[in-house]
């Protein structure tokens, strides 16, 4: 048989079919909401991490290279246990959050099927995802946070995790983007344009010998651009002043009959470039 359908009358679907349009829309493995599963040292420290939860869900997709798409989430904080260390070095570990494919509570929603656990790197490096595949019998994972280990530690402090979330994202950008973190929007693409310079009125400004380049990056409806000119020896700057950009979008009026657009203008004398 080579033809299906989610859910005919009297048939069964599995957690591939499901998820399966859902999938389809995803660019990748990711959190959803910009806070969900944060990992945190404990108020006292101790050789636990809390994860974040709330009672509003923390959700989480997870779509591995190999197929299927996996959705998890969180009502309450969890505690994850860091292995105490007593190789002589500092060891590195990923709090992951993963899966279990085999598991069966036989309860709605299944609790217990999402887990969180750590997996530690060889030597000094951090886990690959090659012995993260072999730690969790390649179940679908997704890595939350890092935490250095030193020898001998008694404690995990907050200067000892570093942020590895990534953020479930559609084609078009983050599922939610309401105070998105920061390194968020910095692990986004950066698409180059080709921007026009131009006067208001009078002869036309000329790049010359100089630079001029443009890209932006777009979370949903809002759009940033960066545009750089690096004025040459050969440069004019035309005669009609009051200068124009294209931007990488038309703007268009809104409905409602207002828009918002909103930049930065800085200018530097680096002296002349020939």
């Amino acid at each position: 048989m080579a033809l299906y359908a989610v859910h005919i009358a009297n048939g069964t679907s599995s957690n591939t079919s499901l998820l399966r349009l859902f999938g389809r829309y995803l660019s990748g493995t990711g959190v959803v909401q910009p806070g969900a599963f944060t990992v945190s040292a404990q108020a006292s420290p101790n050789m636990t991490v809390k994860v974040s939860g709330s009672a509003i869900l923390d959700d989480l997709v997870i779509r591995p290279t190999f197929g299927g798409t996996y959705h998890g989430w969180n009502t309450g904080t969890e505690n994850v246990t860091i292995p105490s260390n007593a190789t002589g070095i500092t060891k590195i570990d990923h709090v992951v959050a993963y899966i279990d494919t085999a598991f069966s509570s036989g309860t709605a929603d299944n609790p217990g099927a999402l887990v969180l656990t750590t997996v530690r790197g060889t030597g000094t490096a951090a886990p690959s995802d090659a012995e993260i595949n072999t730690a969790l019998s390649s179940k679908p994972w997704i890595r939350l946070a890092e935490v250095t280990v030193a020898n001998g530690a008694s404690s995990i402090n907050a200067g000892n995790i570093t942020d590895k979330r990534t953020f479930a994202r559609l084609d078009g950008g983050l599922l939610s983007t309401a105070s998105v973190p920061s390194t968020a929007i910095a692990s986004e693409a950066w698409t180059p344009y080709t921007t026009i310079w131009s006067c208001v009125t009078g002869t036309a400004p000329a790049i010359g010998n100089g630079s001029l380049f443009a890209k932006y990056m777009r979370l949903g409806n809002t759009v940033f651009f960066h545009i750089a000119l690096i004025a040459g020896s050969t440069t004019t700057f035309g005669s009609g002043g009051r200068f124009r950009f294209t931007t990488p979008f038309t703007i268009t009026t809104a409905a409602s009959g207002t828009q918002s657009t909103l930049f930065t203008v800085r200018a530097t004398d680096a002296g002349v470039r020939g």
